[in-house]
């Protein structure tokens, strides 16, 4: 149904749309067009070729600050109206922060979350503002009805687009679609035990002072770090366009399922933006790709622009990825310009002007992980009010990479070394430190233990009687140094960050109480072989890591002439094989079919997996792999596990 008037001498057209609704305010006019019927948009004929300025808002937010990172948003509100931008563009959670977790249960949370939201609203004047954080939803507001006839065309859905896309590229492998059965079942078991808010996770559009279009994450997902179908309603209504500045939009949040596909595959060819915020954490390089060929197919299903805010930044262990984008195009000749990685950013973005890209060429190179450690600690410190790190520093390769991440990410005047040699120790390794110490610029100090050795072997002498040396006496060293960093971290407020290896950890090659101390474990998700790449790459511009500890054969020093390798295999093929078990999730049988000794990968895997008890007291890792120790991998300690 068209109608045609004249306002102010200008030529404008009324649409009908049944599911659209806006005020839209005249270009180049001081005044309002506002229709209260719902049904009608009001559309100026000459904002349809009208460019649109999106600007893109990448924030690292920090969980249940509140009151910071709605500072953060208001600022880049004001940076975008600065430069001319229609829209600005935030992740999800971005007032809440990522993941809240428990936080969601508190009544006080949600109340400061409304307050933040509605003190935001009030910046939005004559710019749109998209927003992804929880809301609070009445019972009349929950429709389970709706999402009914999207599962059975799903499945039609990934034939009809996925598959062609597929068919033109090389890939091996396969890929499944994984559903989750259980819907709401840890909402109505808290609902049964707490007084609690219903919760729907929610992308909000602001301009004027008002919520002019808001959407709710229909499909929830989880991942290692955070299940919102314990907390969040998923099935509440079907997204809704909405016409601003003459453009038609969609909002979306959360993952970028089938199920959102067949809502968007409605709008054939009628929508120029599809608006998709979220809080993703690490994809590997397969994933990354899959999430963009997602995105292209929602690019060929609407005609729309896809334009894709992320969080990043670390909480806890887990680190958000960024690489917020724009896409066009088709899947022949797809354009896209992103922002980097790894890092908070904002641009406005030039959606007219975006490059041809690949998306075949993505590497998550040593670079990348450099990075992301970086920000891990980084984050770890500065979101938690810490300041000052310790570090026992032994000569080795482990405590060396360590120092220069924990330097790079809080600067050499925030980190602190210790040397602890004993009667076993070499006096290269002594040296090694120092020099690695110097190399950085920090302030280290040297106190041996042997006294403290020798007093300890003395008091326990009537219990061990005549007993020969053996790993006590080994571990007994490794307590005795964590005492000394522990006592220092008392006393002068500073952190000890762990400074094992994934391989390390894998094996049970460590010493609880000991070495396997620490507030956070830096390297506890990165593999011994991978440590070495780190090492080389930290020293790719001058040698900041000595490279006598790059080359010398890896040893704890804890007994006369010890190396690692007299009790574990080179590490190149023990993490081949600790890769295919862990991350790949292979059996045995499968793994010693690939050529592996099959005597040496029962012994890898036994020993994997009787050391789980010492991984369930060993510090959170920052998580760079798919399955990391702990909330990656949950296995039981007790239990017959040689498979």
């Amino acid at each position: 149904m068209f109608f045609y008037i004249h306002f102010s001498s200008f030529l404008c057209k009324i649409i009908h749309y049944s599911n659209v609704k806006i005020i839209q305010k005249l270009e180049n006019r001081s005044k309002y067009a506002v229709f209260v019927k719902k049904s009608c948009t009001f559309e100026c004929l000459n904002q349809k070729n009208r460019k649109m300025k999106i600007a893109l808002a990448q924030i690292n937010t920090t969980v249940g600050d509140i009151d910071g990172n709605k500072e953060k948003i208001i600022n880049y509100i004001q940076q975008a109206k600065k430069e001319k931008a229609d829209i600005v563009v935030f992740p999800a959670y971005a007032i809440s922060g990522y993941p809240p977790k428990d936080l969601l249960l508190s009544k006080a949370f949600h109340k400061k979350n409304e307050e933040a939201l509605e003190e935001i609203k009030k910046h939005t004047k004559d710019i749109g503002v998209v927003i992804g954080n929880p809301e609070t939803i009445d019972d009349e507001d929950i429709d389970d009805d709706f999402l009914d006839e999207l599962d059975e065309d799903s499945d039609e859905l990934f034939d009809d687009e996925f598959d062609d896309f597929f068919e033109d590229e090389e890939f091996e492998g396969d890929f499944d679609i994984v559903t989750d059965d259980n819907d709401n079942f840890g909402n109505e078991l808290l609902d049964s035990l707490f007084e609690v808010p219903h919760l729907v996770n929610c992308v909000f559009f602001l301009y004027n002072g008002e919520i002019l279009n808001k959407e709710y994450d229909i499909d929830l997902q989880k991942n290692i770090f955070f299940n919102p179908k314990e907390y969040f309603y998923d099935a509440m209504k079907e997204p809704e366009a909405f016409i601003f500045k003459g453009k038609k939009c969609l909002l979306s949040i959360g993952n970028l399922s089938l199920s959102k596909m067949v809502i968007l595959e409605k709008y054939d060819a009628m929508l120029d933006y599809v608006i998709h915020v979220d809080a993703m954490v690490l994809q590997d390089n397969m994933e990354e790709l899959l999430f963009h060929v997602k995105a292209n197919n929602v690019v060929n299903l609407t005609g729309a622009k896809f334009v894709y805010v992320n969080q990043v930044g670390a909480n806890d262990s887990m680190v958000l990825q960024g690489k917020s984008f724009v896409m066009d195009g088709h899947k022949d000749k797809i354009k896209m310009e992103e922002l980097p990685e790894l890092e908070e950013a904002f641009k406005v973005m030039n959606i007219n002007h975006l490059k041809v890209v690949e998306l075949f060429d993505t590497d998550h190179d040593t670079q990348f992980i450099k990075k992301a450690l970086v920000l891990g600690v980084r984050d770890y410190f500065q979101k938690s009010g810490l300041q000052k790190a310790v570090v026992g520093l032994s000569g080795g390769i482990d405590s060396a990479v360590v120092a220069a991440l924990a330097v790079e990410a809080l600067g050499k005047e925030n980190v602190y070394g210790v040397l602890m040699p004993s009667k076993f120790s070499s006096t290269h390794s002594v040296e090694d430190a120092q020099k690695l110490a110097e190399n950085l610029g920090i302030d280290y100090d040297i106190i041996p233990i042997h006294k403290m050795y020798d007093s300890a072997i003395e008091t326990l002498k009537p219990v061990f009687k005549d007993k020969p040396f053996d790993v006590t006496e080994e571990n007994l060293q490794a307590r005795i140094r964590s005492n000394i960093l522990m006592a220092i971290s008392n006393k002068f407020g500073y952190v000890l960050l762990n400074t094992s290896n994934k391989s390390e950890s894998a094996m049970g090659y460590g010493t609880l109480y000991g070495d396997l101390s620490g507030a956070i474990s830096v390297l506890g998700d990165v593999y011994k072989s991978s440590v070495f790449i780190l090492a080389d790459y930290i020293n790719k511009d001058k040698e900041i890591i000595p490279q006598h500890t790059i080359s010398k054969p890896p040893s704890a020093e804890l007994r006369p002439n010890q190396k690692d390798s007299d009790s574990l295999p080179d590490y190149g093929l023990l993490d081949n094989i600790l890769h295919r078990y862990i991350e790949e999730r292979k059996d045995v049988e499968d793994i010693i079919e690939e050529g592996f000794d099959a005597a040496l990968v029962k012994k890898i895997i036994k020993t994997v997996n009787r050391f789980e008890f010492k991984r369930k007291q060993t510090p959170p890792p920052i998580v760079v792999s798919k399955v990391p120790f702990g909330i990656g991998r949950e296995v039981p300690i007790v239990g017959k596990k040689d498979y």
